[in-house]
Parts: C-alpha cells; sequence; structure tokens
C-alpha cells in the first residue's frame, strides 16, 4: 500500500471517529493535537507504529516501512490501532468504563481499529482473517507485551465483537461486552 493510498483510507475513519466519539467535532489526541491523515514512514523491516506530532498541532502516525509491506488490511488495522491510541480515553468513557486500564486500553484500540475497517469497506471475514493472523504478520505480540495481550487473546476479542455486532449489536454494546470480559487480565 502507498503512503497516498493510506492516508486518504484514513480521512474518512478520522471523521467517523469525530462523529462516534466527540459528537461530531474534530478527533482530538491527549486534548491538544487534532488527528490528521498523515504517515511519518521510516526504515526497519518489521511492523511497527506509533502516534506522532506534526506541525500545525496535528497528530499524524508514524510506521515501518514493514508495516507498509503488510496486506491492505493489515495496514489498516495496524494504523487503526495506532490511531484508536489517541481514542481510546473517549471511547472507553463512552463505554461507562473509564477506570479501565491495562490491557483493555489495548483491547479497545484493535476494537476501535476493527470496527473503522468495517465502516469502510473491509467485511467481517477479512477484519477477523488478520486478526487471526496478527502474530504472523508481525502486528501482534505471541506473549504478553507490557499491557498488550497475547495475539490470540487479541483475535479473540476481535472475532468477538465481529460476532456480536454481525448479530445486530452495536459497537457500543459489543465493545463494552468485549472490554468487560478482559479486565483485569495481566501478564503472568
Amino acid at each position: 500500500m502507498t503512503q497516498t493510498d493510506a492516508e486518504n483510507r484514513l480521512r474518512p475513519m478520522i471523521k467517523t471517529v469525530g462523529d462516534l466519539f466527540y459528537a461530531g467535532k474534530d478527533f482530538t489526541v491527549f486534548s491538544t493535537y487534532t488527528m490528521a491523515p498523515r504517515l511519518d514512514i521510516t526504515s526497519g523491516h518489521i511492523p511497527n507504529g506509533n502516534l506522532t506530532p506534526f506541525p500545525g498541532n496535528r497528530m499524524g502516525i508514524s510506521v515501518t516501512r514493514g508495516l507498509m509491506a503488510l496486506p491492505d488490511a493489515g495496514v489498516m488495522f495496524a494504523l487503526c490501532h495506532e490511531m484508536g491510541h489517541g481514542f481510546s480515553e473517549a471511547a472507553l468513557a463512552a463505554l461507562d468504563l473509564s477506570a479501565a486500564g491495562g490491557c483493555v486500553t489495548e483491547v479497545i484500540a484493535d476494537l476501535g481499529s476493527a470496527y473503522l475497517l468495517s465502516q469502510s469497506g473491509f467485511s467481517w471475514p477479512i477484519i477477523t482473517d488478520i486478526a487471526t493472523r496478527g502474530v504472523t504478520l508481525g502486528i501482534f505480540d505471541q506473549d504478553w507485551s507490557g499491557d498488550h495481550p497475547p495475539g490470540t487473546m487479541r483475535a479473540d476479542c476481535v472475532r468477538s465483537l465481529a460476532t456480536l455486532m454481525q448479530g445486530g449489536e452495536s459497537f457500543t454494546l459489543s465493545a463494552k461486552a468485549v472490554c468487560l470480559s478482559m479486565q483485569g487480565l495481566k501478564a503472568p
């Protein structure tokens, strides 16, 4: 996927986040930066990404070339996960889980990513396939890493969200159920 393609796909997703969690206003990160569809591609073969500030109080995403070499759905899942860290506080507040911490903060970023992909034309089978292959693709760790649950748990969370939403539940109720199931889990 090219940088331009990825940035163009992020633009409507950023608007969706603003509509869903910020009452139609700008999607802001850390109450300071406005999320922008901007990528900074760095060297590195291992897929990785992080939120990064850009000039003009904009927040974008820094990604490795290794991440950009993944299948399109993998690139977008990873980019939306990083973006999810920017809206996780607002998402958890919308789920009445503001006090949640630990692995729930990673899980909500995954769930937000999956939801954004589903709203932008990716089918649930493609989204759950990417999550299932997350460890192989290098976007999930095999074992616990800080607050990141093992890739198999993260994939299970995405599949649970997909099942609930395909059954007619809203994102809010589905994500809340999944997050509640993960509360209190910690690395051994």
